[in-house]
């Protein structure tokens, strides 16, 4: 029997495109799956980046707590969403580098270890929502034949690049565009694929500035067969709206 997995790229809370998630939902909520693989930067937490210090009128108003609820409410949506039709569907959240800002600013403040971290403040536990930290310990989630992971890499060729560095099939986010690699060893039938899925944030974020960009939205549907093997979609998200593999389409 097939295993149907949901995988869904930096959402970046509070500046998700919210739209564009609320599609992804309805799509969610009308399907049966296994698995939900978040690939990180689930939270953005701009407030303690190092971009943001000595800068006041960054970080005017925000704070731990609102973003801790804001996301735990958004969380409660996806779970819903993905355990619609099948409550012991898995569920995996991958940590990123925007979620491990948390993890330095508690190595400078040491004395809130314990209380700040994502796992607690998210309930994870409670949710039974296993926690992946790539960012800080480089663990990657292996499902059948692929490695699902947040992304080191950002360069022109990044796709190429993560399947050479870890030499499998490699699925992830962190670079926000849609770009695919495939490398075929001799005596092998079956390529090893690298592919970044996109972002679900809001493309348009104020500290760009309005500067031209390459981002684009999108997530993945991924069927793994008893052997490991899989077969999968990327489906691009435009102007908020998106047709599914099997033709229905979805709109925010």
């Amino acid at each position: 029997m097939h295993k149907l997995v949901l995988v869904t790229p930096d959402l970046q809370e509070p500046y998700e495109d919210r739209r564009s998630v609320d599609a992804v939902l309805k799509f969610a909520s009308d399907h049966k799956w296994d698995h939900w693989i978040d690939l990180g930067d689930r939270l953005d937490f701009d407030f303690i980046s190092r971009f943001s210090y000595g800068i006041p009128r960054l970080v005017a108003e925000k704070s731990f707590q609102r973003q801790y609820d804001y996301s735990n409410k958004s969380l409660d949506r996806w779970v819903q969403a993905v355990r619609c039709k099948n409550k012991k569907a898995k569920i995996s959240q991958i940590e990123g580098n925007h979620d491990a800002r948390v993890e330095h600013y508690i190595d400078k403040t040491p004395e809130s270890e314990g209380i700040l971290e994502v796992p607690t403040q998210l309930h994870l536990k409670e949710r039974k929502i296993d926690w992946i930290p790539f960012a800080t310990k480089g663990k990657t989630l292996r499902l059948g034949k692929a490695t699902f992971l947040h992304g080191l890499y950002a360069n022109e060729y990044h796709a190429k690049k993560h399947v050479l560095r870890y030499m499998t099939s490699v699925f992830y986010g962190h670079v926000h565009d849609l770009q695919s690699y495939s490398l075929v060893k001799q005596s092998k039938h079956t390529p090893i694929v690298g592919q970044s899925l996109g972002c679900l944030c809001d493309l348009e974020q104020e500290w760009m500035k309005g500067r031209p960009h390459n981002w684009q939205q999108g997530f993945g549907v991924f069927w793994f067969e008893p052997g490991g093997h899989f077969s999968y979609y990327v489906i691009r998200i435009i102007n908020h709206k998106f047709r599914c593999p099997w033709g229905k389409a979805y709109s925010g």
